[in-house]
């Protein structure tokens, strides 16, 4: 679990370096996004990156 919040930190940092727009996502649907991702492992921490 800790790796999840370290890898998402990471994502910001970088994202704030690159000077692209990224945002955590604190609600989903478990079922729904494994689904979409194709993966029967648990989310723990979704984050939405784009311009």
């Amino acid at each position: 679990m800790q790796i999840a919040g370290f890898l998402g930190q990471k994502v910001y940092l970088f994202s704030n370096y690159w000077e692209i727009q990224c945002s955590g996502i604190g609600a989903y649907y478990d079922d729904e996004t494994q689904e979409f991702l194709e993966t029967n492992k648990d989310v723990l921490y979704a984050i939405a990156i784009g311009v």
